[in-house]
């Protein structure tokens, strides 16, 4: 068995790159605001995923996780996935501001009195 073996080149493949055009993944970039409610090319509502709405608070995965496994926000499932209305989000984070007290609403300290505000 005294054969060679010939070396086959491989076919040289010219791909020409796509131009870059932004994709639905792009479209949608955290730095949207909650007002933005609708698609503009379908006319459906906007729905956020988990990642996305991560993101727009600035918080982690588990965290969004946590608060839907918690019932505390309002979320569409879409089979196994999550989603959230951008409204649904806007009302959840109205529901979490807290209101500046005015100085004669906040309560005195509580426990025994220090020195310094004795000799006040």
């Amino acid at each position: 068995m005294g054969g060679s073996f010939a070396t086959i080149a491989p076919p040289s493949v010219v791909v020409k790159a796509a131009p870059l055009v932004p994709g639905p993944s792009l479209v949608g970039s955290v730095d949207r605001s909650p007002s933005d409610m609708s698609d503009d090319s379908t006319g459906l509502p906007e729905l956020w995923d988990v990642a996305r709405f991560a993101g727009y608070l600035g918080v982690t995965k588990h965290y969004v996780y946590r608060l839907t496994s918690e019932h505390r926000i309002r979320l569409v499932r879409v089979g196994k996935c999550l989603r959230f209305r951008p409204e649904d989000v806007a009302a959840w984070l109205d529901a979490q501001a807290v209101d500046v007290a005015s100085e004669s609403a906040v309560q005195a300290r509580r426990g025994r009195p220090r020195k310094r505000d004795l000799a006040a």
